[in-house]
């Protein structure tokens, strides 16, 4: 999507170059983090006022940015 946002503004060497920035901090951040808990797992785990939610490497955004971007485990069998 990001890249269809960068065109559709004619701006797509800055959606590039943004993109470029958000991954190098990500990287950056997550060893930061890897680094300060080694190898323990994170989970995600979000209150409602009806209950509560456990979001792991497949939802959306929260999930993409713990597991993906920032590279940190899920417990097993986390889906």
């Amino acid at each position: 999507m990001e890249h269809h946002v960068g065109a559709v503004l004619d701006r797509e060497e800055r959606a590039e170059e943004r993109l470029r920035e958000y991954d190098e901090t990500a990287r950056r951040a997550g060893e930061a983090i890897r680094g300060a808990i080694g190898e323990e797992t994170v989970l995600l785990i979000r209150t409602l006022a009806k209950g509560m939610r456990v979001h792991g490497p497949s939802h959306g955004t929260m999930g993409h940015v713990l597991y993906t971007d920032l590279g940190l485990r899920p417990p097993d069998g986390l889906r």
